[in-house]
């Protein structure tokens, strides 16, 4: 299966994301003629589905399976560390049959919370407001001028 990359392979990609989100080289190097990584649906023999990484050839063809796996539980994390380790761009083959880069997109928005503070705004379940010890109007006992304690 022949694809057209989404950048040219012989000059640092642009718009194809690499797996190192940061700018240094990655861990280790990518074998020659390798364009990126990509992680396809297929099904084998038997007609049941699996996750495949397959590398992604210069010439923009599919090359030999990476990992095989038929769930889904680890595939997309092993995706993500072997374009890492080889420093190479992700792509995911669509469900129509075309190559197409792999973004990472940021985490969604977050608002910081209301006063500064994560706990300000926090209350005990039984001490929803807190009130200021204050003294009765008419208070039932009262001291004399001896410091005695008299009841009214």
């Amino acid at each position: 299966m022949q694809f057209s990359l989404p950048f040219d392979s012989s000059r640092p990609a642009v718009t194809a994301a690499f797996a190192n989100d940061n700018a240094s080289p990655g861990l280790g190097t990518a074998p020659k003629g390798t364009a990126g990584l990509a992680l396809s649906c297929e099904t084998d023999a038997e007609g049941e589905p699996i996750a495949v990484i397959r590398p992604v050839l210069a010439q923009g063809a599919l090359g030999a399976p990476l990992y095989t796996a038929r769930d889904g539980t680890d595939i997309i994390a092993l995706w993500r560390r072997f374009g890492q380790v080889m420093n190479l761009p992700l792509f995911a083959v669509s469900a129509e049959g075309q190559l197409e880069a792999f973004v990472m997109a940021p985490g969604g928005a977050s608002y910081p919370r209301r006063g500064g503070s994560p706990l300000s705004g926090r209350r005990t379940r039984f001490a929803r407001k807190r009130r200021v010890p204050s003294l009765p109007a008419h208070p039932s006992a009262y001291r004399d001028a001896n410091g005695a304690e008299r009841l009214r």
